[in-house]
């Protein structure tokens, strides 16, 4: 989630895209001050509840369009917020503990004989299937944001819409869907390519050796050999360490929310009646779907430590 500093960072970058001629939000601004404008903004949602501890918030894509004009409402109630009250695109990434963690097994082959050699043979993976994530982005056309009420005399009341274009729809649609590539290749990274490691094993037979044990560990050194060195079996609890690299490379995909990549602000808004409408656009930092931006580029092994 983003901290309080930045949230009033990108909502000022709102605020610097009002005009003048802007209505009740001009007269707010002259009459209470920049703060006011921003205290109002950011009033005109509900703030969701704290974040789970299970769920890792990243702001900008994927699949689930919600339409207007309740979309961007209920897109907001899974994020706390944002430049623009909320997030426009939400996808809610699981954390490391809602995979299933494979393991790597033998059955041990009985000497056929008293003194003979021992063997085992490699058992077929557990299934530890990717897991499956939450992620809404706004479809096209004009969403209910709130309803705000000018202060002095008169007190009007007005409606302040987000305006979602075709071309932003698909933007933002894009952009979550960029986090959950990155969360494949999270999963394809670790507990994918040790579950299809495994299966490419499962009845293999080693040995021969003089115990149990001794025809185990063939085993497994072979299973070695074919992991990366940040799966290795070698390492102390390898399996909690499996699980902390599932969850490291998860987080990595926030990397382009904090890196502004997925950032939108407000154009000049539109009037209508009583109604205040703000169209969403790109900043100078939106970088979605550019060459160079593939989830290859966002999550990868850490470099090993000396």
């Amino acid at each position: 989630m983003h901290s309080h500093k930045s949230r009033q960072l990108r909502a000022a970058k709102v605020e610097r895209g009002l005009r003048a001629d802007d209505g009740p939000l001009t007269q707010l601004q002259r009459t209470a001050g920049n703060a006011a404008v921003c205290k109002l903004m950011s009033s005109l949602h509900d703030r969701a509840p704290a974040e789970s501890p299970e769920v890792l918030v990243v702001r900008a894509g994927t699949t689930a369009a919600q339409a207007p004009p309740g979309g961007m409402n209920a897109i907001q109630t899974n994020e706390a917020g944002s430049a623009l009250g909320a997030a426009a695109g939400w996808t809610g990434i699981k954390m490391a503990g809602a995979f299933v963690s494979p393991n790597f097994t033998t059955t041990w082959i009985h000497p056929t004989k008293p003194g003979g050699d021992h063997f085992v043979t490699v058992d077929p993976p557990v299934a530890s299937p990717d897991a499956v994530h939450d992620s809404f982005y706004p479809a096209a056309g004009d969403h209910k944001w709130g309803t705000g009420t000018v202060p002095g005399p008169g007190k009007k009341t007005y409606e302040a819409w987000h305006r979602v274009s075709d071309s932003m729809s698909a933007i933002i649609r894009e952009g979550e869907q960029e986090h959950l590539d990155d969360a494949k290749r999270a999963y394809d990274l670790t507990y994918g390519l040790i579950t299809t490691t495994i299966a490419g094993m499962a009845g293999q037979k080693f040995g021969p050796a003089k115990s149990p044990t001794e025809a185990e560990q063939l085993a497994t050194d072979a299973f070695d050999a074919k992991l990366p060195a940040a799966l290795s079996v070698k390492k102390p609890a390898y399996r909690a360490a499996w699980l902390q690299l599932l969850e490291t490379l998860l987080k990595q995909s926030k990397l382009r929310d904090l890196r502004g990549w997925h950032d939108l602000q407000h154009a000049k808004p539109l009037t209508k009646g009583d109604r205040y409408i703000y169209p969403l656009e790109p900043t100078n930092t939106t970088n979605i779907r550019k060459p160079g931006d593939k989830s290859i580029e966002v999550v990868n092994y850490p470099d090993p430590t000396p």
